[in-house]
């Protein structure tokens, strides 16, 4: 605040207390006239209380319009820090996203665990817009057999009518014979109601296929990528269950994965 406005500030105080204390003074004065020469102890109760209540109620209603302008002018203070950001960040406040802040970050990886998983992905998809590609090695009903991973796919299907991101998936299965059961049948259903293309493949079928190509270890077979700019990779035991994650950022970091899956998605088989 400039001092041109304290001393606007300071002025109208002082002119909200001379009007207070007038009208202070002007009820006291009109009861006296009233009340005539009968003052009695409940006469002199009624001039004491009624002024009182008066400068009670103006105080309030000082205290109320100081709120206001304290809030007018953290409101200012917030525009100001918020112009000076955009202008150092080079880009609008309201364009910050979790992408976008991975872009601006590069290089980095984050160890996440298993709670924050579906967290991280959820808040990852929101983000989307352009495109989405991912594999799914871990146990069909442990992954998608939740509302919280349902959601996802629908959010995953708006992304793709509203924002048109492109979307493919890839499972990964131990053998061809598991796509029969139930789980897999509920999770094949489930993306074929959001209209998500997916292929499946053999895991044993990958090394056979892509030979030298595929420069990715086992435990690193499930993953998201979100906009070529961050890939999660999910982390899983020995029952295919997930054990936590890794977020990965930076180009470097990101194209083992990219590639892999187009690798992937050629010998893949359409489901």
């Amino acid at each position: 605040m400039d001092v041109e406005n304290k001393w606007n500030d300071l002025i109208f105080d002082d002119y909200f207390r001379v009007v207070e204390l007038v009208i202070v003074t002007g009820l006291l004065v009109l009861l006296i006239v009233l009340s005539g020469k009968h003052f009695t102890f409940d006469t002199v109760v009624e001039l004491i209380n009624i002024p009182v209540l008066v400068g009670i109620l103006l105080e309030i209603l000082q205290a109320n319009r100081r709120i206001k302008r304290q809030d007018h002018i953290r409101q200012q203070q917030l525009a100001k820090l918020e112009t000076h950001l955009e202008a150092v960040l080079g880009f609008s406040i309201g364009d910050i996203t979790p992408l976008r802040i991975i872009k601006e970050l590069g290089h980095a990886s984050a160890k996440i665990n298993a709670a924050q998983v579906d967290k991280i992905w959820k808040s990852l998809t929101r983000s989307l817009t352009t495109r989405y590609r991912a594999t799914n090695y871990i146990d069909y009903q442990h992954m998608y057999g939740n509302d919280g991973a349902k959601s996802i796919i629908a959010m995953q299907r708006a992304k793709m009518l509203g924002d048109e991101v492109d979307v493919e998936k890839v499972f990964i299965l131990d053998k061809s014979s598991e796509l029969d059961s139930k789980a897999a049948q509920e999770t094949i259903a489930l993306h074929r109601a959001a209209a998500i293309p997916t292929r499946y493949i053999v895991k044993s079928d990958i090394h056979k296929k892509l030979g030298n190509k595929c420069q990715l270890t086992d435990d690193k077979m499930d993953f998201a990528i979100f906009d070529d700019s961050v890939v999660l990779r999910w982390h899983f035991d020995a029952e295919r269950k997930i054990g936590g994650g890794e977020l990965l950022f930076g180009k470097d970091e990101i194209r083992p994965y990219q590639e892999f899956f187009e690798l992937l998605h050629d010998v893949a088989k359409p489901i």
